[in-house]
């Protein structure tokens, strides 16, 4: 069966506008039984491209649209946008662009809209480079960079307007890069390093020892190494978060969010597979997932539970020596990698009340002079340092603990951004119990 990637990654786009469906899982699924990589690559530059670049290609289309984008219908104007994408960001050329997607009206029950498309397609490759963009810094940081005016000012009140413009300019390249954690458990670093060669995956050491960098390879989890539990995926953040617990043999670790459970495996190989490691989180699916992980891993010490943490449990209260706090929050700093999130209307106030509880309860089950965790992927100010301000202020057995470095000699507490350290925006601090 002949694949046409532009129509694929159409029908992902129409479901994510039409039906709010995560644009990662539709295309993994998507994804699952194509088996050429180029195309393969083709569909997720196109998605992602579409979804990161939205109302930068909105902009342009209602430039020179003769309706306007909220009466345009969302199959044409999807296929408007993959058009324009090709055009500007991937040095498609016009006729191809505009054949192709006048193509794709037409198969796909638009043919009214064929001449429409073609029509505002050929003019905008003529034209956008020429187009002016608004005059106002907020709505320029918001075109430019195709990010929502809400989710804008939430950076910029948490960044301040030059650093956000930093940070939002600054994040499509390194944070993009796939990181893998070693199993230290099963093989070292170089081990890893020869059997993913073997299987033609090029990868190379990081800073950080147990942490792969990711060079080649489309589809990583299907190498053999990945099926025999050599490692797993995680975010380079995500990785120092989970080394920032400090796990060792014979700790007692609460995972408070564990959930999809890289940083779980990580306290596992940290400890020699040694702790006694109790993994929460509030939906059985990704429990069983976290187990079923743990099973291709060969971890032994991890127990998996569906709770809600949220809810104190006062059988654990004072129990542990290690806790993370891997919260929920609003994701603000894994725009780059789930640009949908850029559209989002976050209710931040929720978030913040449930962060709240489960830091609560995490240092309710910690001995005293045991050490918690408290992490989010947002770089959102009142999910971070301003929520563990207020809640110290309230709690006078909890400190930051600034004997811990982080990361490059920062102690305590720490917020990554792209800028400034090539990763994802990801905050941590550490803290201990008096």
């Amino acid at each position: 069966m002949t694949i046409n990637p532009r129509s694929t990654a159409l029908d992902i786009l129409i479901a994510y506008e039409r039906d709010g469906v995560y644009p990662n899982l539709l295309l993994k699924k998507s994804l699952k039984d194509i088996k050429v990589d180029r195309d393969k690559r083709f569909i997720s530059a196109l998605v992602y491209g579409v979804i990161e670049k939205k109302l930068l290609l909105d902009f342009y289309i209602s430039h020179v649209s003769s309706v306007k984008i909220k009466k345009i219908n969302t199959v044409v104007l999807s296929i408007l946008r993959i058009g324009l994408y090709q055009i500007v960001f991937m040095s498609t050329p016009a006729s191809a662009a505009c054949n192709s997607s006048v193509q794709l009206a037409k198969t796909n029950g638009q043919i009214k809209s064929a001449g429409f498309v073609n029509a505002v397609l050929r003019k905008l490759a003529q034209t956008y480079e020429s187009i002016l963009m608004p005059k106002n810094k907020i709505e320029y940081l918001s075109v430019k960079y195709s990010v929502s005016s809400k989710i804008l000012n939430v950076i910029i009140d948490s960044l301040g307007i030059e650093k956000a413009e930093l940070f939002l300019q600054s994040g499509y390249s390194e944070t993009k890069k796939i990181y893998i954690a070693v199993n230290r458990i099963k093989a070292s670093d170089d081990e890893l390093l020869k059997l993913l060669r073997f299987e033609n995956i090029i990868a190379r050491k990081t800073d950080i020892k147990g942490l792969l960098c990711v060079d080649s390879g489309f589809d990583i989890e299907s190498t053999a190494a990945y099926t025999n539990g050599y490692f797993h995926v995680i975010s380079k953040p995500s990785y120092i978060c989970a080394v920032s617990v400090g796990a060792q043999s014979g700790d007692v670790i609460y995972d408070m969010c564990s959930a999809p459970g890289g940083k779980t495996f990580v306290l596992s190989y940290e400890s020699a597979d040694n702790a006694k490691i109790t993994a929460f989180d509030i939906y059985k699916h990704k429990t069983d997932l976290i187990k079923k992980n743990c099973s291709r891993l060969g971890l032994k010490n991890v127990l998996s539970i569906t709770a809600d943490s949220t809810k104190l449990n006062r059988d654990l209260i004072n129990t542990a020596n290690r806790v993370l706090c891997d919260v929920p929050c609003s994701g603000l700093g894994m725009i780059f990698r789930k640009p949908d999130i850029k559209y989002k209307d976050c209710n931040f106030s929720d978030l913040i009340d449930i962060q709240k509880k489960i830091l609560e309860n995490g240092c309710m089950y910690l001995k005293r002079g045991g050490r918690l965790i408290y992490s989010t992927c947002t770089v959102n100010v009142q999910e971070n340092n301003l929520l563990i301000r207020d809640f110290l202020e309230n709690n006078d057995k909890i400190e930051i603990d600034k004997s811990i470095n982080i990361y490059n000699n920062n102690y305590g507490e720490k917020l990554f951004l792209p800028n400034t350290d090539n990763m994802d925006g990801f905050y941590i601090a550490v803290l201990r119990k008096k």
